[in-house]
């Protein structure tokens, strides 16, 4: 590993994020729902170690920004033993995505694996997808 480094400056834009109650967002506005095709396990010595392929599917038809991704493991009796806020990959998209969370997480049963997407109406502020949105 090497060694943490400093910065000289700074650029931090904060943005707005809109929850809308099932009325709000009325019928334009779809629910982004995954399916998990495959939990891999990269390291073999460490179980809690997970690769996630999921599919995403939604009917909106509007850009949605990300926000970041859940997952929730659990274990053969389907009690939730843990989870994370940790992952990568924009699973906002309709599609297959993959998220590798960077903790190590307890060995869960696979086929009880949940990962839930967090999408936003709203773009950061001054990007280029914010003002295509509009």
């Amino acid at each position: 590993m090497g060694r943490p480094g400093a910065a000289t400056a700074v650029d931090l834009r904060l943005g707005d994020t809109t929850w809308l109650t099932r009325d709000e967002a009325g019928s334009a506005l779809a629910p982004v729902t995954t399916t998990v095709v495959t939990t891999g396990h990269p390291d073999e010595h460490y179980l809690g170690y997970l690769k996630i392929t999921y599919t995403t599917a939604t009917t909106t038809c509007r850009p949605l920004a990300w926000r970041g991704v859940a997952t929730v493991v659990r274990n053969h009796a389907g009690t939730i033993i843990g989870g994370t806020l940790q992952g990568s990959d924009d699973g906002c998209a309709p599609g297959t995505h993959t998220t590798t969370p960077t903790s190590l997480l307890p060995v869960p049963d696979d086929t009880r694996t949940q990962v839930f997407p967090y999408c936003d109406l709203q773009r950061p502020a001054g990007s280029d997808a914010a003002q295509l949105a509009d």
